[in-house]
């Protein structure tokens, strides 16, 4: 999160991806990385469908997952 507030994007990605790989089972993880690519790297479509999609693996259709997406799809 100090990443982002700094502006330094790329390095927040990477440490908001490491999460989400290391602490796979972790939905706030997933949520946050995902938070932080729709509102950051909006032009990134592809990190976020591999994003979306190895957070589908590991939690399922969880009810705010599908809320992200369509969030997304719509903007």
């Amino acid at each position: 999160v100090l990443m982002e507030r700094l502006g330094a994007f790329k390095t927040a990605e990477m440490a908001y991806q490491k999460a989400t790989i290391v602490q796979s089972q972790f939905a706030v993880y997933q949520y946050a990385y995902l938070e932080f690519l729709i509102q950051n790297m909006k032009s990134d479509t592809t990190d976020i469908e591999k994003a979306f999609a190895a957070a589908e693996k590991n939690l399922g259709k969880a009810p705010y997952l599908l809320e992200l997406r369509a969030a997304w799809e719509k903007s």
